[in-house]
């Protein structure tokens, strides 16, 4: 629900672009691609994925595969996690290398740039915090993220990378109490702080 409420406040303040649907990337559709439809030589399943906060409570619903490379639109894609609920993709996670930002940006546009973030995940050492900022594209339930994290991880290790997120967002938001394999922190991290801001601005009272 958190995500739907982000979704319509992001919409109500930023009109948007008649640009291409957002769908997915490639053959992988949101929505639509079922499990079964990878290709097994490049995708491997995951373990199971659990509630939060818990090693006993599975969720079953809940698949996910991942894969080093894969070819998408003529474009080398790497790091790529794909996530099914109830065997329908619902999320896809990947490296945004520049190629796959001028063949993604060519036929969605540019993204709503948010303002970047100063997060301090390295809590061992002090002076070494992360800077976070982010894209966002709305369409539809689609939501898609790419997010530019520069700085130190929680485990204090040095950190430059850009990630791209896409999803549906009513499905996220069924799949909100399941621990996902191989969500990146950066995006964890920038969308909690999204959801914080626009709580702050929508209910100014409970600050």
């Amino acid at each position: 629900m958190k995500h739907l409420i982000l979704f319509v406040a992001l919409c109500l303040h930023y009109p948007l672009a008649a640009q291409t649907r957002l769908r997915g990337l490639g053959s992988l559709v949101i929505g639509l691609t079922p499990p079964d439809s990878l290709n097994k030589l490049e995708f491997v399943e995951d373990d199971q994925s659990y509630v939060k906060g818990t090693i006993a409570l599975p969720c079953t619903h809940i698949r996910s595969f991942t894969a080093s490379t894969v070819l998408i639109e003529g474009v080398r894609v790497t790091a790529i996690s794909v996530y099914f609920y109830d065997d329908r993709l619902f999320r896809i996670s990947c490296d945004y290398s520049d190629a796959l930002k001028k063949v993604f940006t060519t036929k969605h546009g540019q993204g709503l740039a948010r303002p970047p973030y100063t997060v301090r995940l390295c809590s061992g050492e002090r002076g070494k915090p992360m800077l976070i900022e982010g894209e966002v594209w709305l369409r539809d339930d689609v939501w898609a993220l790419a997010v530019q994290s520069t700085g130190y991880t929680s485990n204090c290790e040095r950190e430059n990378k850009r990630r791209l997120d896409i999803a549906s967002q009513r499905l996220l938001a069924l799949s909100s109490d399941c621990e996902l394999r191989n969500v990146d922190q950066a995006l964890i991290e920038f969308d909690r702080l999204e959801k914080e801001k626009q709580r702050l601005t929508t209910h100014p009272e409970k600050n």
